[in-house]
């Protein structure tokens, strides 16, 4: 049964409650299932997640905004929405050693590039997603423990319309080709909620190698024209052999089942110049693409930018990720 929710209270965390959440779960893994077909305004978001509590019959909460909650359902039994989520939270009593939960929600597409941005491009008309998770806003488009120190992995799975591409932090794994309308990553490694990536769109792509490590660069259908894929790729490559050398460690973000790879999506929207995934970043489009304002010295822009996102594939994604 559905349940439109009144939001009360305020969408925050404190630090006694982080660090009480921290001391009480670990061992997480989601498997987010995430419907994108459904309209211009929500999205269904459903969320098995599992994890362990340090003592029996502990409570707790997860992080959840979103105007309507169909199911919540903790260890088989199902819970009524409006008795335990308040617009941001859902308590979480009587807690197990081991724990399942599931959530599912309609949650709202964002128009301020927090959470997941939805937009249609005015040259044609084609409507583009593009998730900014960063610092705390994963919840907006799925129940989890949005919070950097109570890293899980991740299974996520996408349905888009069709012919849409879609991007996550991993492989899909689809054979290349695949015409099925359900994109399925792999799942990643340990990673902060507020890292994961979803893009999804008729996206123009450009792909190139490194080594072992696969490239790609992306970009909606009427920038095509402007997507300046030589000099993106080659400071991207330069950036790589540097970052190895300087921090003496390679890029890491492959897995045991495929090559490394790092993608690069151009986004409108007042937002940070760069945001970081793991192996995607998406970047303030007038920061990459060829315009008459980066005729003269387009280098000057994309050097610090690509660079620097580069550099956080160790310094950040290494470390905190």
């Amino acid at each position: 049964m559905e349940t439109t929710i009144r939001t009360v209270g305020r969408d925050a965390l404190n630090r006694d409650e982080a660090r009480r959440r921290r001391r009480l779960l670990s061992d997480l893994s989601y498997q987010i299932r995430l419907n994108i077909e459904r309209g211009d305004e929500t999205f269904e978001s459903d969320v098995l997640l599992r994890f362990a509590c340090v003592d029996q019959d502990e409570s707790t909460f997860i992080d959840l905004v979103a105007p309507h909650v169909d199911l919540i359902e903790l260890n088989g039994k199902r819970i009524v929405p409006g008795e335990v989520y308040d617009g941001f939270r859902i308590q979480l009593d009587g807690l197990e050693a081991r724990n399942s939960l599931r959530v599912v929600a309609n949650c709202a597409y964002s128009h301020s590039g927090a959470g997941l941005h939805r937009f249609r491009d005015l040259a044609d008309g084609a409507t583009y997603l593009y998730s900014q998770f960063e610092s705390r806003d994963a919840h907006r488009a799925f129940a989890c423990f949005d919070q950097p120190d109570l890293k899980a992995s991740f299974a996520i799975s996408v349905g888009a319309p069709q012919p849409w591409t879609v991007i996550s932090n991993t492989r899909r794994k689809q054979p290349a080709g695949s015409d099925s309308a359900r994109w399925d990553f792999e799942t990643t490694k340990l990673l902060s909620s507020y890292l994961i990536a979803v893009v999804a769109g008729p996206y123009h792509s450009v792909h190139d190698r490194h080594g072992a490590i696969e490239l790609g660069a992306y970009c909606r259908e009427s920038m095509t024209p402007y997507l300046d894929t030589d000099e993106i790729f080659e400071i991207t490559k330069q950036g790589l052999d540097f970052f190895s050398d300087y921090f003496d460690y390679p890029y890491v973000w492959g897995n045991t089942t495929s090559s490394s790879y790092l993608n690069s999506t151009p986004v409108p929207w007042r937002m940070p110049a760069r945001l970081p995934s793991t192996r995607h970043i998406s970047f303030d489009h007038e920061s990459l693409m060829r315009s008459v304002r980066l005729a003269r010295e387009p280098s000057c822009t994309r050097w610090p930018t690509c660079g620097s996102v580069t550099s956080s594939r160790w310094s950040g994604g290494t470390i905190s990720g």
